[in-house]
Parts: C-alpha cells; structure tokens; sequence
C-alpha cells in the first residue's frame, strides 16, 4: 500500500509566502588560473646590465685579440637565461667562440631562445640576418684555427679581428633592442662608456694591437729584393768562396741589413715570414770553433729549451772541415729550427745561419728543404 504524503495546511503555505526567502547557498572560492595571476600579481623585475653602445664593445673585442669576447659571452648567456628562464650553463659559453665545431650546434640554440624571448616582445628580427651571422663567425674561426697550423698572411689576421669585433658588436646589439623593449627588465651599471679597467684595456692594448698588425702586415712587402731565387737555384758567390742551392720555391735574395745588423755577406728571404739564411764571412783570430760556440749559445739564450746536434766531417776534395749543427725546439707552441754550417776557406771562416719558425703543419712542409740547404752550403 502506498503511503501518500499529505499537503501541507494552508495556513503554513501563507506563513511561508509572506516571509522574504532567503537563499542559502555555499561558494567555493575560484581556483586561480596563470592568467588570473599575472593580472593580479606584478611580476617581479629581472636586473640586467644596462645597454651599451656596440662600438664601445667593438674596441674590446679587437684590443684584446678576441680574448674579451669569451668572457663576453659569458656574461650575455647569463642575462639571456634571466630573460628566458631556459636552464642555460654560462660557464661553459666560455669555450664557445675557441671551439669551432662546436659554434654551429651552440649558436643555433641560442638563436632559437632569443626568438622566442623577441616572440613575446613582438620584437622583428629577420631570420636571414641570424644565418648570415653564424656563417661569418665560423669562417672567421676556421681561419683563426688555420692560423695555428698554417702560415697566413698577417694582414689577412687583421681582416678578421676586424670582422670578429664587429660580429660580436652586431649580436650585441641585438640583445640590446630585448633588453629595452622588456618592460620587466630593470638596468644596472651605466648605459654607455666604459669601466675604469675597460678603459685601460682600450687605451693601452688598441695602439699595440693596431700597430703590431700593421707591422707584421707591411714588413714582408718592405724588404728590399734583389733577385729571386727559384728551386734548385745554384746560388754562387761572386767572390767564389762559396756556394749554396736553394731547394724550395719563394726564396729571394734581399738587400744587406733587410734580415741582419748589415754585416753579412748575403741576405736570403724565404716564402714564410720567419725563414731565412744568412751569410757571415769572419777572420783571426777568431776560429770556426769560437764562431759554433757562440752561436749555440746564443740560440740557447732566446731558447732555453731547444736542442742542438753537432756534425763534423772532411770538405770531399779539400783538407778543410765542415761542421753542421741542427738545433729544433718550440717558441710559443710553434716549431723551431735554427741551423749552423761553417767552414775555412783560407784565412777566412763562413757561416751560414739559418732561421725557421711556422706553424707545424706549414713547418712539416717546408724543414726537409730547409735542412737540405744548410748542408748543401759548401766552399768552391
């Protein structure tokens, strides 16, 4: 049987109806959401250093040889991994523009974290300008690297310190139109000029840096020439005391005093900068044995480290004695090879001095020749 549920007495449906109804209800409070707060919450500044002009990092870059440039980037990765929250390592930025294998993997990532930070600042930069950039750092880097093991011409090392500067200056700017047009970025340090110890890098270092190229570049084209000297030239002194072939191409006799104090006998340039021979002729009292001694002493003292191998033997057809001494070692990571042939020729000793320091894989290509020269000195 079903139970039927009695309506309720008029008299309470009235009471109810008169009384103000009053709707009982529970909130729950809203869960905030990124957006809700990022209105509601400012976000806090990120302190960076303030920007500076890219012509005042140029002189930087290029007084130090492109040394500032590694610390540089340093401490623009830092600031990047501020902007963008990515989870960089500053530190290991430092090896970057010395590792040149290493700079197309490297630089890309970065370029992809500046574009998303330059995304969401609505700030343009075309992606053509990025690759062109990348394209010029490694090739200077590859000739940088090349420098090391190969003998370059030194002004085409100026060429590119010049392009590294103002490479790093360009990337520079960049960084620099981001930091200005965030609006929660806030500037530390001056906005332009340089610190005390940064003006006495440029001050000091740009005028050595800038000359000491120059030199280098010019001095090859400053020698005076007399005559070239081709491969298996038969070089025969007009006196006829002595003779010397030459072995290899780029040799050129050079006026007297171009690559000596003016006191030798013959001047010979080689293709590289730092190769050549001279020639001393030198009479009693002072014997062949006084002219070896103190010549590898004197090679000694401007290098501590190298060594010398002495050879002696019999002129073929003369009662006169030859010595050979072949000293090798490294100057500066480089290879070096300084050479000592004398002999008697009457009253008379002649030497031939030899100098050769390249990088190694130009060094490699060009000592067998060097070494066959010094031997082949002889008297007539």
């Amino acid at each position: 049987m079903t139970q039927q549920t009695p309506a309720l007495p008029e008299t309470h449906l009235h009471e109810l109806s008169s009384e103000p109804r009053q709707a009982q209800m529970t909130t729950t409070p809203e869960t905030p959401t990124p957006e809700t707060l990022s209105a509601e919450q400012p976000v806090s500044s990120i302190i960076v250093r303030a920007p500076r002009s890219p012509w005042w990092e140029f002189f930087l870059h290029f007084a130090t040889f492109g040394f500032y440039t590694n610390f540089w980037l340093v401490v623009r990765v830092k600031e990047i991994k501020r902007l963008s929250g990515h989870p960089l390592k500053p530190w290991l930025w430092l090896f970057v523009p010395s590792l040149v294998f290493v700079q197309p993997f490297a630089f890309p990532k970065l370029d992809k974290i500046l574009c998303k930070i330059e995304g969401n600042a609505d700030i343009r930069h075309p992606d053509n300008r990025f690759n062109l950039w990348l394209a010029a750092v490694f090739l200077v880097s590859a000739f940088f690297w090349l420098s090391t093991e190969y003998a370059t011409p030194n002004w085409l090392s100026l060429v590119a310190l010049i392009f590294w500067s103002g490479l790093f200056s360009l990337f520079s700017q960049r960084l620099n139109t981001i930091k200005q047009q965030l609006s929660h970025v806030e500037f530390k340090g001056k906005s332009s000029g340089y610190a005390f110890w940064e003006w006495l890098i440029v001050i000091l270092l740009t005028p050595i840096t800038f000359g000491a190229l120059i030199y280098a570049s010019i001095s090859p084209f400053m020698l005076n020439e007399i005559s070239s000297l081709p491969d298996q030239t038969a070089y025969i002194d007009p006196n006829n005391h002595f003779q010397l072939t030459v072995h290899g191409d780029g040799w050129r006799e050079v006026e007297i005093g171009s690559l000596s104090d003016g006191t030798a006998e013959l001047e010979l340039a080689g293709s590289v900068e730092d190769a050549f021979f001279l020639v001393f002729k030198t009479s009693p009292p002072i014997t062949l044995n006084d002219i070896v001694d103190s010549r590898i002493a004197f090679i000694q003292t401007q290098y501590p480290d190298i060594k010398c191998h002495e050879e002696r033997s019999l002129v073929q057809g003369q009662l006169a004695v030859m010595i050979h001494v072949m000293c090798e070692g490294q100057y500066m990571r480089d290879p070096v090879l300084q050479t000592i042939t004398a002999f008697e020729k009457g009253n008379d000793t002649y030497e031939l001095f030899g100098t050769l320091s390249t990088p190694k894989l130009t060094y490699s290509a060009l000592s067998t020749e060097f070494k066959q020269m010094a031997k082949e000195f002889q008297p007539l």
